[in-house]
C-alpha cells in the first residue's frame, strides 16, 4: 500500500501503474495547500507570482504549470476551487484532536482563520482579467 501512488477512488478503468488516471495532481495540490498554510500566500499571491514566473519556485514545484494544466482557464478554476474547499473545510480542522505540529505554520495559532467563505476580492479579479487576456 506504500508503494501505490494515492488515489480518490479506483474504479475498472484506472491503473495506478499509469500516471493521468487521476482526476487531479496530487503534487501540485500538496504544495499548493503547503503555500496556503506555511507560507500563508492567498490567490492574489498565487497570481502575482505565476505573472512573474516564479510561483514553481515559491511552491517548490517540479514541473511547470504549463505542463501540469492544458490552459491558464483551468489553472485559476482549480486555484478558486482548492481556495474554497479550504475554507469550506475549517470546521473539520476545529473538530479535530490536537496534532503536533511539524511545520512552521500550524493551525490555530500560527495560522489563523475564520469560518467566513472564501474571498477573492477586486486585486484577484484584476490579476485574474490580466492572465486570460494575453
Amino acid at each position: 500500500m506504500i508503494d501505490l501512488k494515492p488515489a480518490a477512488e479506483l474504479s475498472n478503468k484506472q491503473n495506478p501503474e499509469k500516471w493521468g488516471w487521476d482526476p487531479f495532481d496530487y503534487e501540485f495540490l500538496g504544495k499548493l495547500n503547503r503555500g496556503f498554510i506555511e507560507r500563508k500566500m492567498t490567490p492574489v499571491d498565487i497570481l502575482t507570482s505565476y505573472q512573474e514566473g516564479t510561483l514553481e519556485k515559491k511552491l517548490w514545484l517540479e514541473k511547470k504549470i504549463s505542463e501540469i494544466f492544458k490552459t491558464k482557464e483551468l489553472f485559476i478554476q482549480e486555484i478558486e476551487k482548492i481556495w474554497t474547499l479550504f475554507h469550506k473545510s475549517y470546521f473539520k480542522r476545529i473538530q479535530a484532536p490536537g496534532i503536533i505540529t511539524i511545520s512552521k505554520g500550524s493551525y490555530g495559532f500560527d495560522f489563523r482563520e475564520s469560518e467566513l467563505s472564501a474571498y477573492f476580492g477586486e486585486k484577484y479579479d484584476e490579476l485574474k482579467s490580466k492572465i486570460l487576456a494575453k
